[in-house]
């Protein structure tokens, strides 16, 4: 949210995005609020194809940071946010964190596609994205909270994906563990 701190995910929902790197991540966002939060900023969401080849790098890997899982590179379900205290710790870090969840691409890097917080995607769009309404949405990326789904890590892949429980007019879906990216 544009109003987000290190330590405050911020109250403006109907705000322009910002990616601004040590914020808590705008999370707890419907479809239709990350949509127009995408429009604001000159951008639209992600189609399926679109998140998924920015997630699996200019290597075309299975995760963000190569095709073997890691179990601690992203903020999954067996990330501590504080690995010093005992027990689980589950819970959304700042986007710049882990430093270890990078997909590389030439110029750059970008950083969770896998973990932290679900992103909401559009399957495709009927149209031209910000005149035109998607085909459908599903969940992409994992979260804070996905489990490993065995030692291979599926729920983290790049692969990972949740059909949108709602109807594609509807929106109301608001979850703590999930957000959104934007693409141009």
């Amino acid at each position: 949210r544009p109003d987000a701190s290190a330590s405050a995910p911020g109250i403006l929902s109907n705000g322009r995005a910002c990616p601004v790197p040590g914020r808590v991540p705008w999370a707890s966002v419907t479809k239709v609020e990350a949509r127009a939060a995408c429009e604001l900023a000159g951008g639209r969401l992600c189609t399926v194809d679109e998140w998924r080849v920015a997630c699996r790098g200019a290597a075309d890997t299975t995760f963000p940071y190569g095709n073997t899982f890691q179990e601690l590179t992203c903020n999954g379900s067996a990330y501590d946010t504080d690995p010093a205290t005992i027990g689980n710790q589950d819970g959304a870090l700042n986007t710049d964190k882990p430093t270890s969840c990078i997909t590389t691409w030439p110029g750059g890097t970008l950083l969770n596609m896998s973990g932290n917080v679900k992103e909401w995607v559009v399957t495709a769009w009927t149209g031209t994205p910000g005149t035109s309404a998607p085909e459908a949405y599903q969940l992409r990326g994992g979260a804070y909270d996905t489990p490993n789904l065995g030692t291979f890590g599926a729920g983290l892949s790049c692969d990972y994906q949740l059909p949108d429980p709602e109807p594609v007019t509807t929106g109301t879906l608001r979850l703590p563990n999930l957000g959104f990216r934007c693409c141009k």
